[in-house]
């Protein structure tokens, strides 16, 4: 869905969108992925910054924010399929 967001950061969004009087846009933070691809709270204790990401509309931001949601349950779903079969 958004290229700069699958190469930079982790699944889930940190929180829902929110609107940034100082831009003027919708925002939205993302943990950003580490060298490891480690969690988000490894990457808070190496001291590495959320990444925010703007948008125009809420429209877009909540759109943004229900498929990474969306994204990361699947995700997580599969993983725990996988530790489930071996």
């Amino acid at each position: 869905m958004n290229n700069y967001i699958e190469a930079n950061c982790e699944f889930l969004p940190l929180n829902k969108p929110r609107y940034s009087e100082d831009s003027g846009l919708w925002c939205l933070w993302f943990p950003d992925i580490s060298e490891e691809h480690c969690p988000w709270a490894y990457s808070v204790i190496r001291g590495q910054e959320p990444i925010p990401v703007f948008v125009d509309t809420y429209e877009e931001a909540k759109e943004i924010y229900n498929h990474y949601k969306e994204v990361y349950r699947k995700n997580k779903g599969d993983k725990i399929n996988e530790e489930d079969n071996s």
